[in-house]
């Protein structure tokens, strides 16, 4: 019988599909380093009280103050190495854990929790074993995660800031099929965007004011033009310049000063001005370098909220502990066999503008779209804000 055009090696393998094995094989040779997230986490023991429902994330041991910190921002624990036994520090409740054990509960959580998602490859086309369907675009496929579950968002006290500030934002999951290929971001994202999958669930705003986006992302792409953002800050010793130079009291109370209004935003206080202000004497204390930090991103936007719509807080520190939570649930964190240093393994793009859809009612320096690529596990998650104004 003669070999079929659509066969390799002659078995009846589906093309693609010999490099998807060799794929997999090389992301579990990469064992050592195990992406770690709030998705991988166990329940919390009733007894610790810590936690909102799942249990912070797990890493290698972890033996500088520096790297103590890092867990605390990330949600992670320290093991010791060698020893069924938790480090000796109250701060982590730990058990040990090989990377090769954090892979398998890799494999365990992702096929258990999501089995309806599980990629299944055929000559004609690429399909998941439930109702949905995954839509393939040129090299990428992509599949939604509705069910995907953030916990910094969903956690009660952050939803409420979220209202009181008048934050209204757009959050949704996509798995993709291929290795993701940092010298192919272009590729990648138009291809998301252009997927099916993507184009059913993201949401975009269409007129300006306080609205929660609604609208899907139709049109006809023709090129995405976006930035790369940084994701290095591994703790929140990152803001602690804000009381350093005076910006807040020592109790944390943020310092007011005359009004004043410029593109659309009234800056109050003495710390949005150096957020916003290029003017302003404070506002070199975030380097440029460090402004196209994630983190900062999402601090900046919860700072000035929802314009004429948000209830500021005096105080910094609901500012600093939402961040945190939304930065966790935006990136993945894993621990470098080598250093035994926290990495962070999410590669995240600002979009500032599609050619062929309006992705925002107004250009505006606080609009916010940033799509965060999970390279260990596959996973993308699509995080959208549209500044809305001051008028009510």
């Amino acid at each position: 019988m003669p070999i079929r055009d659509d066969t390799v090696m002659g078995i009846g393998m589906p093309p693609g599909f010999d490099r998807r094995l060799q794929t997999e094989a090389k992301v579990k040779a990469d064992g050592e380093n195990v992406a770690v997230s709030e998705h991988l986490a166990f329940p919390l023991s009733s007894s610790t009280g810590e936690g909102r429902g799942e249990g912070p994330r797990r890493v290698g041991s972890i033996p500088t103050p520096e790297l103590r910190e890092a867990a605390d921002l990330l949600g992670v624990e320290t093991f010791n190495e060698g020893k069924n036994e938790p480090v000796k520090d109250s701060q982590f409740k730990v058990n040990i854990r090989s990377s090769s054990s954090c892979a398998s509960t890799f494999s365990k959580t992702t096929d258990e929790s999501e089995s309806s998602d599980v990629v299944r490859i055929h000559t004609s086309s690429t399909q998941i074993s439930s109702d949905r369907k995954i839509q393939e675009v040129g090299g990428y496929t992509f599949g939604a995660l509705p069910d995907a579950k953030f916990l910094g968002l969903r956690d009660k006290k952050n939803a409420d800031m979220l209202r009181k500030w008048g934050v209204k934002l757009h959050v949704s999951k996509y798995r993709f099929s291929e290795a993701f290929d940092r010298n192919d971001a272009s590729i990648f994202l138009s291809e998301l965007i252009s997927s099916q999958e993507f184009r059913k669930h993201a949401r975009r705003s269409v007129r300006k004011g306080h609205h929660t986006p609604t609208q899907t992302l139709e049109g006809k792409l023709r090129r995405v033009i976006f930035q790369e953002l940084k994701t290095t800050v591994t703790n929140m010793s990152f803001f602690d310049r804000i009381k350093d130079e005076g910006l807040v009291t020592s109790s944390n109370k943020i310092r007011g000063c005359f009004d004043e209004i410029m593109d659309d935003v009234t800056c109050n206080t003495l710390l949005r001005k150096a957020l916003f202000d290029e003017n302003d004497e404070h506002y070199e204390i975030f380097s440029d370098s460090e402004r196209s930090e994630l983190i900062f991103k999402l601090f900046r936007l919860l700072v000035f909220g929802g314009g004429g719509m948000c209830q500021y807080d005096d105080s910094l520190t609901p500012y600093i502990n939402t961040c945190k939570d939304i930065y966790k649930d935006m990136v993945s964190v894993c621990r470098n066999a080598t250093t035994g240093s926290l990495e962070v393994k999410t590669h995240t793009y600002s979009i500032t503008d599609i050619d062929g859809i309006k992705l925002f009612p107004e250009k505006h320096d606080l609009n916010a779209c940033y799509v965060c690529v999970d390279t260990m596990r596959r996973y993308v998650t699509y995080f959208y804000f549209s500044w809305p104004g001051q008028a009510w």
